[in-house]
């Protein structure tokens, strides 16, 4: 999953990654049978917590994620990652 940071989206921030890095991305994708992803969302008038939430409700139950993130899209996955191991650990949401 790729969450990318604050005023951009996923192709300004990762972008250059497919044009710079083609074999690795492609080593990548195949590495996750093409099932990587990105989160585009709203920077601006929504918190971590609710891009965070934006995601849960979008992943089929059980799922399990790997992030690459950017400036703010680290903040997304650090919400991600505090509430899932609440989860985790026997707490509640």
């Amino acid at each position: 999953m790729l969450i990318h940071g604050t005023f951009v989206d996923t192709f300004s921030t990762f972008g250059k990654l497919w044009a710079v890095h083609p074999q690795r991305v492609n080593e990548l994708f195949n590495a996750y049978d093409g099932r990587v992803y990105a989160l585009d969302h709203p920077t601006v008038g929504a918190s971590p917590m609710a891009n965070a939430l934006t995601l849960v409700k979008a992943l089929p139950p059980g799922a399990r994620l790997h992030l690459a993130t950017h400036s703010r899209g680290g903040l997304v996955a650090e919400v991600l990652a505090l509430v899932a191991g609440r989860v985790q650990n026997g707490g509640g949401v």
